[in-house]
């Protein structure tokens, strides 16, 4: 629906739309691996592993959906 309205307003002015992937806006002060998540609400979560090193962020892996269990393991690995 979001997409869907923001061709609508962006067409008629012959604007153009930049797609990206949400998980990317999330960044921490400090260095060194982190982990952006998104709940999918469906007993799961969109992960995306980065590091980042003074201005630099590399992400790790792309965008993925990981079960619950499987998110909880990996937040305890970031956690040590």
């Amino acid at each position: 629906v979001g997409v869907s309205a923001a061709k609508g307003l962006a067409f008629p002015k012959s604007l153009p739309l930049i797609g990206f992937c949400s998980l990317e806006g999330f960044i921490p002060r400090e260095d060194g691996p982190f982990v952006s998540l998104i709940d999918a609400r469906i007993g799961g979560a969109y992960v995306m592993r980065r590091e980042k090193t003074g201005n630099s962020v590399h992400s790790l892996s792309s965008p993925e959906f990981m079960r619950k269990e499987d998110v909880d393991a990996l937040l305890k690995d970031y956690s040590t």
